[in-house]
């Protein structure tokens, strides 16, 4: 079985509100092992960030979610 090429989202506009701003993604390089977690502001981000790194890590405790989940 042979490596297969990633076919990566492409970004085709740029957006501007009072609560988003999607400039932070443009200088970012995605790996081929990255997860991407988005929710709503307000709306558990941690929460959710939790629930994947318990997940990846076997149920893990006292893991740091700055450390694992950087913001863009």
């Amino acid at each position: 079985m042979g490596t297969q090429e990633i076919a990566w989202p492409v970004k085709t506009r740029e957006l501007h509100t009072q609560l988003y701003d999607s400039t932070g993604w443009n200088d970012l390089a995605f790996r081929a092992d990255d997860i991407v977690i988005s929710t709503w502001a307000k709306s558990g981000t941690t929460w959710t960030q939790q629930i994947v790194s318990q997940l990846l890590f076997d149920g893990a405790e006292g893991l740091e979610v700055a450390e694992m989940s950087p913001w863009p």
